[in-house]
């Protein structure tokens, strides 16, 4: 795979046949044929993409797949980013609180399928982590993710209402409002707190409201991924149905 995406060909790969089951110069017009669709489309999401292309032009050996996806990887069309920005509905979820890998990684696959403006956490590293990694299945490469630590998150929370975002938490509290009769603002961001613990007390005296996703059995809570992509969801929901 060339740094442009294409393929040049190496030892015991031959452009008549061998281990890719046909020719590099069929191979290449398959990812031509990605780039020419990426170019072209509007809302669908890249694992379609790539499943039309293999209905167009199927592969026909383990080998050819993962040549084509690192292809894919390594080409950097500047189309997917273009997509990818311009897609993207102006809700930040903010994850700095949770420290567990797995809640982590869902919740930048979450926030990349529901093309979430950014994803929130207290270290960026934590994309490089193999299990992060395993659970996002490659989220983290079409998603911004910045790092505030939660000594910051106060003066980043002030910054973003003044940047015109409302402050909502998801959180059992007393004046909390049930997740379904939120009418969400265009422009949310959306705080998760500790696995367990919640949103500390400083930092729901600076949001403007709390959500709660009603329950109906006995345990008190659920698991801080599941209720981010429950209020994600119904975020998402709300602004399409909107528009």
């Amino acid at each position: 795979v060339t740094k442009d995406g294409g393929l040049s060909e190496g030892p015991g790969k031959s452009s008549t046949g061998g281990p890719l089951g046909g020719s590099l110069g069929g191979f290449q017009q398959k990812i031509d044929t990605y780039r020419a669709m990426v170019t072209s489309v509007q809302g669908s999401d890249k694992s379609s993409l790539l499943d039309n292309i293999y209905e167009m032009t199927p592969v026909t050996s383990d080998a050819e797949e993962a040549l084509l996806m690192k292809a894919v990887e390594n080409s950097q069309v500047a189309s997917v980013g273009q997509y990818s920005q311009s897609s993207k509905s102006p809700l930040i979820v903010i994850a700095s609180l949770i420290d567990k890998v797995p809640n982590l990684a869902g919740l930048a696959r979450t926030c990349e399928i529901f093309q979430a403006e950014a994803l929130v956490v207290s270290n960026a590293n934590v994309v490089k982590d193999n299990e992060f990694q395993q659970i996002s299945v490659t989220a983290e490469k079409w998603l911004p993710i910045a790092e505030v630590q939660e000594a910051q998150l106060g003066p980043y929370l002030e910054r973003k209402r003044a940047e015109g975002y409302a402050l909502v938490g998801l959180e059992q509290t007393t004046t909390s409002v049930p997740l379904v009769e939120y009418k969400f603002p265009e422009r949310t961001v959306l705080m998760l707190g500790r696995e367990k613990e919640g949103i500390p007390v400083n930092l729901i005296h600076l949001l403007d409201a709390c959500v709660e996703i009603p329950q109906f059995g006995i345990i008190r809570s659920l698991n801080v991924h599941v209720s981010a992509a429950v209020a994600v969801y119904e975020y998402t929901k709300q602004c399409r149905c909107r528009q």
